[in-house]
């Protein structure tokens, strides 16, 4: 119930809402295609957990479940809105960058190689973060899973990490 509330307000909720939205469907639009879709669940080379859908991974995926296209979709703007919030306390000046940075930064972050934990790479977050866009480039491509991906079967993860390094180069300039 919105009592109380001044239509200024109650209009400004409503922007915020529709942005959120509209974020939530770039950043799906851009991963889709390279989440694509697993009916059953999964696990990839080297990884612990298992993925359903459109890249949901964690303990809670469990062999031989599945799911429809339907509940992938729904689960996929889920797991989106709850990164997003994480990734700006990540880098809290993520929402000043342009929208392509943003989309792929996201991206990166979504698949778990641009965070601040192991898998991810700490210093490029820091370097981030000071603003060294160069340096930050430069570094997320030194990355053991990016260097050997062709080794590890990863080839997919090439162009993503090639344009999150891109991206941040032309912050630089």
């Amino acid at each position: 119930m919105l009592e109380n509330i001044s239509l200024q307000e109650q209009a400004n909720r409503r922007a915020a809402a529709i942005s959120q939205n509209n974020r939530i469907k770039a950043f799906g639009n851009y991963l889709l295609p390279f989440e694509g879709f697993d009916e059953v669940a999964r696990r990839g080379a080297g990884e612990k957990y298992l993925t359903l859908g459109h890249g949901h991974y964690g303990p809670d995926v469990k062999e031989g479940q599945t799911i429809s296209r339907k509940d992938a979709a729904l689960l996929f703007q889920k797991d989106i809105a709850e990164r997003i919030p994480q990734i700006q306390k990540l880098i809290p000046k993520f929402d000043s960058f342009p929208a392509s940075a943003q989309t792929a930064l996201f991206g990166e972050f979504y698949r778990g190689s641009l965070t601040g934990g192991k898998k991810g790479s700490p210093k490029t977050i820091r370097l981030i973060n000071e603003g060294k866009f160069e340096e930050a480039s430069k570094e997320f491509l030194r990355n053991n899973e990016y260097i050997n991906r062709v080794k590890l079967n990863r080839r997919g993860i090439g162009p993503r990490m090639e344009n999150v390094s891109s991206e941040l180069m032309k912050m630089s300039k």
